[in-house]
């Protein structure tokens, strides 16, 4: 879900923003989409790759993606545990103490990360319950 980000405005390098966002929450080993995926395409276990730990960030998406994790102390966080959202306030600050000038393009690149992230946690968290 992507309301509220400029979607009209989203770029080509936009899928590995997202994807980035989303491997945050996939990559940490819990979420067992990876190994789900290769069960339903019946992938034999001498056949399947490793769970990849790394992501591959394109340049024009580095100074979204290295301020998106600066910002991981930064979020607002429901009684219940989940996250909320970016405290905005935090996001120009810590913009400026990393040296990056927050454009509205650089904002909008940290609101996709942020929905994404949002999104992919409550999906992880449906597939438990």
């Amino acid at each position: 879900n992507l309301r509220g980000v400029g979607v009209g405005h989203l770029r080509p390098s936009h899928k590995k923003l997202t994807g980035a966002a989303a491997f945050l929450v996939r990559g940490s080993g819990e979420c067992k989409s990876f190994e789900d995926d290769l069960d339903y395409w019946g992938i034999p276990d001498e056949l399947r790759p490793e769970k990849p730990t790394e992501y591959g960030v394109l340049p024009e998406n580095w100074d979204a993606v290295s301020l998106f994790l600066a910002l991981q102390t930064q979020w607002n966080v429901t009684p219940s545990g989940t996250r909320s959202g970016l405290n905005y306030t935090s996001v120009r600050i810590v913009s400026n103490l990393r040296g990056l000038k927050l454009t509205p393009e650089l904002f909008a690149d940290i609101q996709l990360m942020e929905i994404t992230l949002i999104n992919t946690e409550r999906e992880h968290v449906n597939r438990k319950i």
